[in-house]
């Protein structure tokens, strides 16, 4: 386990399996649970998962600022970055929307406080591979610079009900 404590008094920190599989690194026992992620203990004492999407967290550290944390993946050979809000709380910084799950219904946009999320009028997809239906950041732009003029005519269009 690797973590760091905030000025805040929150403390960060993340639940690499080194120690657990092999006796010459530590004692070896089971996984308590099934991902390794990055967690935060509140200054009042709550704990949170912030990410489970991890192989091998070990290490961390925030920028001078602390509006910045920064986590190493070793299995990956990744450092993932995140920004930190004023409360302590990290932004999103992966955009995956399964379309299988979405009803279409517009609360993501509403919710979005810098009208990053736009819905259009594109709700006939077809795919045929597993996967196809995760919409990434890369697609999501893809989309928005293909209907950017369609997109920028239905919002003007209704501007006047937001």
């Amino acid at each position: 386990m690797s973590g760091v404590v905030s000025r805040s008094g929150a403390i960060y920190f993340t639940d690499p399996t080194f120690g657990r599989t092999r006796e010459d690194l530590g004692i070896v026992r089971d996984q308590e649970l099934d991902f390794q992620g990055l967690f935060r203990v509140t200054a009042g004492g709550e704990l949170e998962l912030l990410d489970a999407e991890y192989n091998q967290p070990n290490g961390l550290c925030f920028s001078p600022a602390e509006d910045v944390l920064y986590v190493n993946d070793c299995r990956d050979h990744l450092i993932v970055r995140y920004d930190v809000g004023a409360d302590g709380t990290r932004r999103t910084t992966r955009y995956d929307i399964d379309l299988f799950k979405c009803i279409f219904c517009g609360f993501c946009e509403e919710a979005c406080p810098v009208d990053a999320i736009v819905e259009t009028r594109l709700h006939e997809y077809h795919m045929e591979n597993r996967g196809e239906n995760i919409m990434s950041k890369d697609k999501l732009l893809g989309i928005g610079e293909r209907y950017e003029a369609m997109i920028a005519a239905d919002r003007a269009a209704d501007a006047r009900y937001r």
